[in-house]
């Protein structure tokens, strides 16, 4: 169950964006995440792929591409 804090992450990150109604830059937020939740297994590219789709399902805006994977 290494994934389920690095989701729980994703889910606060993106209800803290929606409800400050701010911009989420989605490289920079992933990067982090990627950093605080090595043991979760998952690539930059991942993470970053999961906030966009998490974004987008709420309607929030985004910003950044993550240009590779690490």
């Amino acid at each position: 169950m290494p994934t389920l804090p690095l989701a729980l992450k994703i889910a606060d990150v993106v209800s803290d964006a929606q409800r400050r109604r701010r911009r989420l830059d989605i490289a920079a937020v992933a990067s982090l995440l990627l950093d605080a939740h090595p043991e979760a297994g998952h690539s930059l590219t991942e993470i970053a792929d999961t906030l966009r789709e998490e974004v987008a399902s709420q309607g929030i805006l985004a910003q950044g591409a993550v240009a590779m994977s690490r």
